[in-house]
């Protein structure tokens, strides 16, 4: 019995390790950044947001959230579908055209890269040496507790998106990002979180 607790416990810490440590990368981190030095310190007055993804529900999702964080910081942004309606990708003319009829003076654009599927392998866990001097009842329980545990193959998607923001006047790429997201649940509960790492970066570079 003595045997028995360890190689549980070991059994248990191995699972709760591998769990964990996949888990404890969902969250969304920059992988790289880029800023224009010429205009750090340059505030926006107004930011047209424009998310570049398949699912309109999904942009429309971004969209918003990013308007809503960035209203209660103070900062003036307005989503692009409500100049751009239609969904999938649109000519230039129609993007310009929504940049002036929103009076943006810097475009937001984030895209998703691409997303790419990773494997993290997790050690066996051997049994203990076997008891003695306890009789056969005490190897018969060492091998039902101390069984061997073998290696376990975990796969997850991590999800690379890059966001850059433009000046209108002069056109100009002011910054960009990208980020990594690991293992998200749902690409919804994963939107808050990407917006306040964006909105943070550009508030570091006072251009909001």
């Amino acid at each position: 019995m003595l045997h028995l607790v360890p190689a549980a416990l070991a059994r248990a810490l191995v699972l709760l390790v591998v769990a964990f440590g996949v888990a404890g990368c969902a969250a969304t981190q920059f992988v790289s950044q880029w800023g224009n030095e010429q205009f750090v310190g340059k505030r926006f007055d107004r930011i047209l947001v424009v998310g570049v993804v398949n699912d309109a529900s999904l942009r429309r999702q971004f969209e918003d959230d990013f308007v809503r964080q960035a209203a209660a910081r103070g900062i003036n942004a307005v989503q692009s579908y409500r100049y751009l309606p239609n969904d999938g990708p649109q000519p230039e003319p129609e993007l310009d055209r929504a940049v002036r009829e929103s009076g943006a003076d810097a475009v937001l654009v984030s895209v998703v890269r691409g997303v790419e599927r990773q494997f993290t392998v997790s050690p066996g866990v051997g049994p203990p040496p076997p008891p003695f001097g306890f009789g056969y009842w005490g190897f018969y329980n060492w091998g039902w507790g101390g069984a061997y545990v073998p290696p376990r193959i975990i796969q997850y998607d991590v999800v690379f998106v890059e966001t850059q923001l433009h000046s209108v006047k002069p056109e100009a790429l002011v910054w960009s990002g990208t980020t990594r997201t690991t293992d998200p649940s749902t690409a919804a509960r994963e939107i808050p979180p990407f917006v306040t790492l964006i909105l943070n970066a550009l508030t570091e570079r006072r251009l909001v």
